[in-house]
Order: C-alpha cells, then structure tokens, then sequence
C-alpha cells in the first residue's frame, strides 16, 4: 500500500510526486495519458510578477521547490506584439517582458514516470484505505489526491465527492521543425486572444493560441497560424503536427480536502507548471501535519 496516490501526471501531478517523495512518501502516479492534456500540450511559461502579496511569496517558494527538484528554468524573457504597442509604434514593435520565464514541457514531465497507465473508473477514501480503480488495476492508498486538470471535476462527482468548479479552456497549436529562438514571442490579435511562438524541445518550436475552437481541418489550421506569425518563422521551420489540449481554469486555484482521505488540486490555467508545487506544499503540510 501507498502512502499516497496520485491521479494526474501533468505539472500538478509531477510536483506532488516530487515534493512527496521528497518528504519520505511511497506514491503511486495513476495517467491515462490522454492526448488532450493541458500540461502536455501547453504551459510551460509564468512570471512572479502575474502575483502580489502573500501569494507572491508562495510562488517564490514554488520556485525555489520546482528548481531544486529539477525543473530547468529559461530566464530569457519574452517580447510581446500587443495591440496598443502597434497602435503606438508600428506593426513590427515589441514590448520586451524580461520578467516572462519557461520551462521545457516534456523535460519537465519526464522529471516523474507513471506508475499504472490506465482510465480511473473511480476513488474512494470511505473505507481503512483509500482505492484508485482504474481499468488497468485498483490501486490502494492511506490518500488519494486528484490532480487531472480539466478533469478534476468529472473524477470528483463520478465518485460522489464534489467537484471544485474547475472549467476547461481549450488550446490549439502548430509545432514545428526548427533553430531555439532567444525569446519567447506573442503577438495579440485580439484583446482576448493571442498566439505565441516559443521552444518547444530540441529542434522544436511552437506556434499556438488559448482560444481556438479546434474544429478546423489541420490544413486550414496550420495555413492560419503561418498567415497570423508566418514573418516570425523561417523557410526552414517546417510544421510536424496539430494538437490540442484543456487547461484548467478556475476563478483561483484549488488545493485541498474534498472527503476523507481524498484531496484535489488544480485550476491553475497557464501557472499550472509552477503553481503545482505550491498546492504541494499545501497538501502535504495538511497530511504531514
């Protein structure tokens, strides 16, 4: 038996794994290892100065938690085309935001393997033990924390615990075959959308947006992007494929007790990455006291 298992192996789910693990704990990591996941498909960027007061500190720690644990942070910064800079300064002015910080998706989930691959059918924390049934294996546990991202909600009230009021947003993009690029790119179209060009991985970049419907075909997706950031890429960045994927969003984040033996964490949208370590540290300091 686990001392703790953990549904979710996004950033959320990765971080309680790493600071559990830290702390002495057996954990189990329980993934259907969707192809929608936010944290697989987006995220990856943050900046301290999105934070004030209190939570300020608490994203500092987190950072301190996420770099001393692995995740290796690229202060480059980012330079954002926005539109009141156009208005201002031309179509091909950018406002640079050194404060704008990422990490590498794929590096950083591979920081925590899986234990069981499998769809969670439910949970439950109401006997001696808390179980994880998955469609693969049962898994058994002294605490269960859910940590699915977009997902939370439909695991909680399928096993008759309440849901958190987690919402999904859904997320479209291009990757790319091509050189790093020095900073992290955005250009806004839209007071409410933007697309931004980042690395995405080795000999990868990454063109992608927040609020794209994803019921295009992936021809007229891919032209799109190229027509909306096609001057930013270079005759050798050939596009590799279309993906989509749901962050969590929530008016604040979520870290806590839902039932007996059963916690959830999640709603951290485009934070998640960093944000995860801080509904760590909550988590844990409730279960260890």
């Amino acid at each position: 038996m686990y001392d703790l298992s953990i549904v979710g192996a996004g950033y959320w789910g990765i971080s309680m794994a790493l600071m559990a693990e830290e702390a002495g704990m057996s954990v189990c990591i329980i993934d259907s290892k969707n192809s929608h996941s936010g944290s697989r498909n987006a995220g990856g960027h943050f900046s301290l100065e999105w934070f004030s007061g209190e939570f300020r500190e608490h994203m500092e720690l987190a950072l301190e938690d996420a770099e001393r644990l692995g995740f290796k942070v690229d202060r480059s910064g980012a330079k954002i085309n926005t539109i009141s800079e156009r208005n201002k300064n031309g179509k091909g002015s950018f406002k640079e935001k050194p404060d704008w910080w990422t990490f590498n998706p794929s590096e950083t989930l591979s920081l925590r393997g899986i234990d069981v691959v499998g769809e969670v059918d439910g949970i439950s924390g109401k006997n001696k033990r808390a179980i994880v049934c998955t469609d693969e294996d049962d898994v058994w546990s002294r605490n269960i924390v859910v940590c699915a991202g977009a997902w939370t909600d439909h695991i909680l009230t399928n096993s008759g615990y309440p849901g958190v009021g987690v919402s999904a947003l859904r997320g479209s993009a291009v990757s790319f075959k091509g050189e790093h690029r020095e900073k992290v790119l955005l250009h806004q179209t839209t007071p409410y959308r933007q697309v931004s060009l980042r690395n995405w991985g080795e000999g990868r970049i990454r063109v992608g947006e927040t609020t794209e419907t994803g019921t295009k075909p992936t021809s007229t997706y891919v032209d799109k992007m190229l027509k909306t950031v096609g001057h930013w890429l270079g005759p050798d960045d050939v596009p590799v494929r279309c993906y989509t994927g749901f962050r969590a969003m929530r008016k604040s984040p979520f870290a806590g007790m839902v039932g007996d033996k059963v916690y959830a964490a999640t709603g951290g949208g485009r934070n998640g990455g960093l944000m995860g370590f801080w509904a760590a540290r909550k988590i844990l300091g409730e279960l260890c006291g």
